[in-house]
């Protein structure tokens, strides 16, 4: 199942022009594995050079170009359109897997998520002074609101401003978001209604209430195997407009090792 934040504000709105309607800055999969009842969850970097589809002026697909993954959802509608070529550019590169279901979340889909299950508490490792001055290193702090947002999104100003620390502190968000969660359902599995009540003007998903809830409950009860990434290369690529930018390219060998242990099973 993917789960993507989307770097923009407010409502979900779908357009006519299939371009620039917002990057996909944080991107996972969550695997379920019913067999063995775990789930893992795979961090993908949203600089990852894929090859994904082109739309045109109609929303038909015109040709495909090599780019940063994150934007995949800029090449759509800002809606279903969107997502739809997330998915199959994700779904591409993995050899071939398929992806069962999506959700897409706006920016302020998170605080609200956050402090759904009454904040989430998080150690400080790094100094935030010049992004949010309540997030003090060597604090734990339980965030809340905008703070929360600030922990998982900011990285210009940061003193280590690269994605892959963002993506580092994003999984320790999830670990202590997860940890919230599970308190939460266990009291009460009708916080996942609350929580789908409150957010579904910022989210496009392609899944019912019922499916969520029952993906929510496998969570809960199966074993957490942790998060996966693919290992790759990171480097400084130059655009024809004299901008700056990051490629990630993905370890070939270490593609295939991630897609055959979460994707595949033994036949004997």
């Amino acid at each position: 199942y993917l789960v993507m934040g989307v770097d923009r504000y407010g409502e979900i709105k779908k357009t006519d022009e299939y371009i620039g309607m917002g990057q996909c800055d944080a991107i996972y999969l969550l695997v379920l594995d019913s067999g063995n009842k775990k789930c893992s969850v795979l961090q993908l970097d949203r600089d990852a050079m894929v090859e994904m589809n082109i739309l045109g002026v109609f929303g038909d697909v015109v040709g495909s170009e090599v780019q940063q993954l994150a934007l995949a959802h800029a090449y759509g509608d800002g809606g279903a359109l969107s997502c739809k070529n997330c998915v199959d550019a994700i779904s591409k590169w993995l050899k071939g897997i398929p992806v069962s279901g999506y959700a897409a979340l706006q920016f302020d889909a998170l605080a609200i998520l956050n402090d759904d299950i009454g904040g989430v508490e998080v150690y400080i490792e790094d100094d935030w002074s010049s992004v949010d001055s309540s997030l003090i290193k060597g604090s734990s702090v339980k965030l809340l609101g905008e703070h929360a947002f600030n922990f998982v999104h900011a990285r210009q100003g940061m003193p280590d401003d690269n994605n892959t620390s963002r993506m580092r502190r994003q999984r320790t968000y999830l670990s202590s978001f997860r940890t919230e969660f599970t308190e939460m359902f266990k009291k009460s599995s009708g916080i996942v209604n609350t929580m789908y009540s409150d957010v579904k003007p910022y989210m496009c998903t392609d899944m019912s209430l019922g499916t969520i809830s029952n993906i929510a409950a496998k969570t809960i009860d199966y074993s957490f195997a942790g998060f996966v990434n693919i290992k790759g290369t990171s480097k400084v690529a130059t655009h024809s407009s004299g901008l700056e930018f990051v490629e990630f390219w993905a370890d070939e060998a270490s593609l295939n090792e991630t897609v055959i242990n979460l994707f595949c099973r033994e036949v004997r």
